[in-house]
């Protein structure tokens, strides 16, 4: 793949996602329920992020299928 690309389709997405995930955490005071529908390659950086920086742990972990071509 091109580098360029590469970046603009994790590294640039990731850091995006990982923003609007901070803003979740700075505006909630409460527990909450947070879904994100990324593909699975971003969730790294997601879990980095909560774990690493903000000192979560996983609790439980479920996937789930957004989108099925199986029928397209």
């Amino acid at each position: 793949m091109n580098p360029k690309f590469d970046r603009a389709l994790l590294d640039e997405r990731d850091a995006k996602l990982c923003a609007a995930v901070e803003a979740v955490l700075r505006e909630r005071k409460v527990p909450a329920v947070v879904g994100i529908i990324y593909g699975a390659g971003h969730m790294r950086s997601v879990t980095d992020l909560l774990m690493g920086k903000y000192g979560f742990r996983v609790a439980h972990a479920e996937w789930l299928s957004v989108f099925d071509y199986a029928d397209v």
